[in-house]
């Protein structure tokens, strides 16, 4: 029924369905599983349910391997990573509770991390499934918001006055948040 309902567009369903014991415990055939499993975190991400997300993502790579979509998971992943970090660090920084901001902190810290160690064995300068993204931008707001803008600002060659522009238009845009 949750193919069926991803099929008509109806992705709130699906999600719904997906998420439920029911469809985790079904049996189905490994490669409907990896079809199944993959479009849900497609759909996880595009609705950005982080919290179910990175579960979905750990259970695709333990188990399907040699799917031929793990480097878009893979993608998600670190896009993933990246957004719910960017998110928890807004979060913290509008919390008026001091205890609550620094947990946001954390997470953020966490998350932002995690996504800049990725980043670095990933193997590519951009994604090539979340096509509207950029990689390097993602990766220098990363390092902006964890108070290390030089890192990414390095990375810069020192002629290119374009990516430089652009950098410091990134960080201004992240001041105004």
């Amino acid at each position: 029924e949750s193919l069926c309902q991803y099929d008509l567009t109806n992705y709130p369903t699906f999600l719904n369905l997906m998420g439920s014991t029911s469809a985790q415990q079904a049996s189905v055939d490994s490669g409907l599983r990896e079809d199944w499993t993959f479009k849900y975190i497609q759909k996880l991400f595009f609705y950005r349910r982080f919290e179910e997300i990175f579960p979905q993502i750990e259970l695709f790579q333990g188990t399907a391997s040699n799917s031929v979509q793990l480097e878009a998971v893979s993608e998600y992943k670190m896009a993933a990573l990246f957004e719910r970090g960017l998110k928890k660090a807004i979060e913290g920084a509008n919390l008026k509770n001091p205890s609550q901001s620094n947990e946001r902190w954390s997470e953020a810290r966490s998350n932002l991390e995690e996504f800049l160690t990725l980043d670095s064995s990933f193997g590519r300068t951009n994604y090539s499934v979340l096509t509207n993204r950029d990689l390097e931008e993602n990766a220098w707001r990363a390092h902006i918001v964890l108070g290390d803008p030089q890192t990414a600002y390095s990375t810069i060659p020192a002629g290119d006055t374009n990516d430089q522009e652009r950098f410091h238009y990134l960080r201004i845009q992240l001041l105004q948040q």
